[in-house]
């Protein structure tokens, strides 16, 4: 028998990989307020790249040709030093601080106006992986990456799968760095099983539903 909080999370991670593969972001931040209002933030950040893993895995399995892989590899480089920065913050927050973070950062996300900018530096996403992967890492979020890319050329698919691979990457390092300040995943390996399947079988559904967003819609 399966108790509350697992099964909402599970109906989470389902409902996050639909809408990351039906409009290629914004099921981070789905599955982030529901998990922060039912688990502790000390908890509940260090476990949702567990959570949306499998589901990134299968997103970046079904749009991998639409990947921009100079975009994704520049931004890993610069996330390798932002999560190890994040996760080393993250150890000194309390628990009143991380939730204060996450509410004021889902505000920000919600009612900022799209951004008209574009990197004109030469490697623009570097810098993008630091601050993307330390915010994300210490305070549960960002939405820096994803501003960015929307404002590019990249079309719809070509979007989903450069954020997909981009996440793919900083949230394997977000597990290592969370585990390397003393998370333990051990302890939640069946919510984590079971939000897997779950979001596998989202990202299937986000799949075969995302042609019904034009490019143009996409982009608003």
């Amino acid at each position: 028998m399966f108790d509350s909080t697992t099964i909402i999370i599970t109906f989470a991670s389902f409902l996050a990989a639909y809408i990351n593969a039906s409009f290629a972001t914004g099921g981070f931040f789905v599955i982030l307020a529901i998990i922060t209002f039912i688990l502790p933030m000390t908890t509940a950040l260090p476990l949702t790249p567990a959570l949306i893993y499998t589901s990134l895995i299968a997103r970046v399995g079904w749009f991998w040709k639409h990947t921009n892989w100079p975009i994704v590899w520049t931004f890993c480089v610069g996330a390798i030093v932002g999560v190890f920065l994040g996760a080393r913050t993250f150890i000194y927050l309390s628990e009143a601080i991380l939730a204060l973070s996450v509410g004021t950062m889902m505000l920000i996300i919600t009612w900022l106006p799209p951004t008209g900018y574009r990197p004109k530096m030469k490697y623009p996403y570097i810098p993008v992986g630091v601050i993307h992967g330390f915010l994300t890492t210490a305070i549960g979020g960002s939405a820096i990456l994803q501003m960015i890319i929307m404002r590019t050329t990249l079309l719809k698919r070509q979007v989903t799968g450069t954020l997909a691979s981009c996440f793919l990457a900083m949230e394997a390092m977000r597990v290592m760095g969370y585990a390397s300040v003393g998370f333990d995943y051990g302890e939640h390996i069946p919510v984590i099983i079971l939000a897997s399947i779950a979001g596998i079988l989202g990202t299937w559904v986000g799949k075969h539903s995302e042609h019904l967003i034009s490019e143009k819609r996409f982009k608003v």
